[in-house]
Parts: structure tokens; sequence; C-alpha cells
């Protein structure tokens, strides 16, 4: 949602057209082995 987010505000331009592609390259949001599992806590 966020890099959506900035993509429209790209499209409008308030933020320059690379802000979108750079926050998906810092946060590696195309790399699925970059996130966490999601398994701690809770009883399973």
């Amino acid at each position: 949602m966020v890099v959506k987010a900035l993509q429209m505000l790209a499209d409008r331009g308030e933020i320059d057209e690379s802000v979108p592609q750079q926050a998906i390259e810092k946060y590696q949001l195309h790399d699925v082995r970059a996130g966490t599992s999601g398994v701690t806590g809770g009883d399973s």
C-alpha cells in the first residue's frame, strides 16, 4: 500500500519519480526471503 501511495504522489508530481523504486529496493519488497516467517508466539 505504501508503494502505491508513493506512486500516486509521484504521478501527481509531488515527489520524485524515483522514490517508489527506492522504497522497493530499500525494503527488499520483491525478495520473498526478506521477511520473517511469522511463527513467533501463540500456541500451535
